[in-house]
């Protein structure tokens, strides 16, 4: 099989997402590296390259679900148009909006 070069950014984002993918279906313990190489079929060195272990790949992915939250809610918590009262409104909003477009996941 001819090897598929990628740019870090998007081979590292490949790797969270399938990563993420098993994770939620096998669960985080089921879920071995191997499992995660074979399903992109990269090589042990392409995972190893981008994350020292399994906990470093899951305190990424955290990261990463993480941010895409706080993207989501920033705006308001940054806005001088709104008091406290909305800001906290729109926080809870876009969390349970988060919540029910990852409801297979959450």
């Amino acid at each position: 099989m001819a090897r598929i070069v990628k740019k870090a950014a998007e081979r590292r984002s490949e790797i969270l997402q399938k990563a993420q993918e098993l994770f939620y279906k096998y669960g985080y313990t089921k879920t071995s590296v191997n499992m995660v190489i074979e399903a992109l079929g990269i090589s042990k060195g392409a995972f190893y390259h981008y994350f020292k272990s399994k906990e470093e790949m899951l305190d990424c992915l955290s990261d990463r679900l993480m941010q895409s939250i706080i993207s989501k809610i920033e705006s308001a918590i940054n806005s001088t148009n709104l008091n406290a009262i909305e800001k906290l409104n729109i926080m809870y909003k876009e969390s349970g909006n988060y919540k029910v477009e990852n409801i297979d996941s959450v």
